[in-house]
Parts: structure tokens; sequence; C-alpha cells
């Protein structure tokens, strides 16, 4: 093992739960939680950078945010961006661990899931019959936060972090 290249990104506030994947080029995806402190942060010491036809949101929308974003292969920061809603995203909860991505080998799309108490995020229509909801479905969501009560979410963006595909969705997980 040689480690190439390694990086801080982030500012005063907290940003914790991080999960990686590398695409066919290894190049670095990533996705995590990140709150913000209003009273120290700002975007440019949360290092947000933008990228020309790519998602790009440099708010920070509530509690918790989802941060995802992109490096190359030899570390350099591509795109990077802040994905909320009203109140908390890609936290512990019913649906689910924290954030997760998914990266298709062929297409190089990325697909990522979350559990949210929001009820504002961005939803696209991915077209072709694909499944879509506008608003949480989870039959006893009520956006309070506690461990029951998260709705489920996904978005799929471009290799090149164009957000194609988004939607709340509901499982059931059965304990026994």
């Amino acid at each position: 093992y040689s480690q190439t290249w390694g990086t801080f990104l982030g500012g005063p506030a907290t940003q914790e739960n991080f999960m990686c994947r590398f695409d066919n080029s290894d190049n670095l995806f990533f996705i995590g939680e990140s709150s913000w402190s209003t009273s120290s942060s700002t975007i440019a010491n949360e290092q947000i950078t933008t990228l020309g036809g790519a998602y790009n949101d440099n708010s920070h929308n509530g509690g918790t945010d989802v941060l995802l974003g992109k490096f190359t292969n030899s570390g350099a920061l591509v795109w990077n961006t802040f994905y909320g809603g009203d109140i908390s995203d890609a936290r512990q909860g019913q649906q689910g661990g924290y954030a997760k991505i998914l990266i298709d080998p062929t297409t190089q799309q990325l697909s990522m899931f979350w559990n949210t108490t929001s009820t504002n995020l961005p939803t696209v229509n991915g077209g072709g019959g694909a499944y879509y909801k506008t608003v949480p479905t989870h039959p006893s969501f009520d956006g309070s936060g506690s461990f029951w009560n998260y709705a489920a979410y996904f978005a799929r963006f471009s290799a090149a972090g164009a957000l194609s595909h988004a939607s709340y969705y509901y499982i059931v997980l059965m304990v026994i």
C-alpha cells in the first residue's frame, strides 16, 4: 500500500459518517452529513466547489445536510455541494444507516441513499416509469427526527454531478 494523496475537507462545523467509492478511473466520490454552524461558518471555509452542469447548492438548509462530491485520482477537488432540506438529512434512522453511495460500473452514474426528516428535498422524475414520490411516504412519518420517523430518499447523479432522478421512498423493515 502506498498513499498517493490525503486532504481535509470541511470547516468549523461537523462533518461525519462519510462513505467513499471509487469509479473506474480511481476518482473518489464521497457522501456524508454536515452540520452548519451559522455563527462561525461560511461557504468559503466549508470549501464548497461548484462545477458547471453539476448540481450545486452552496447553502445549508437545516439541521444536517448531505455533503457530497468528487476528487480526482490525484486528489484535486472537482466538485462538492450541500444537498438538504428544511430539517435533517443523512442521519441514522429506521430506514437504515447513514448515507450510502453506489457507482454503476458501466455508466458511472452515482446512486445515493439516505434518511431524512425534511419534507422539501428536491425531487426529479427520472422518467420511463421510474419510481417517483415527491413527499415522504413512510406511514408514521412526522418529521420529528425520532429514530422511527425518518423517511428514506435517493438521488441519482451523472459522473459529472448532474442530478437526473431524486425521490422519497419507503421500505418495510422486518425485525425477527
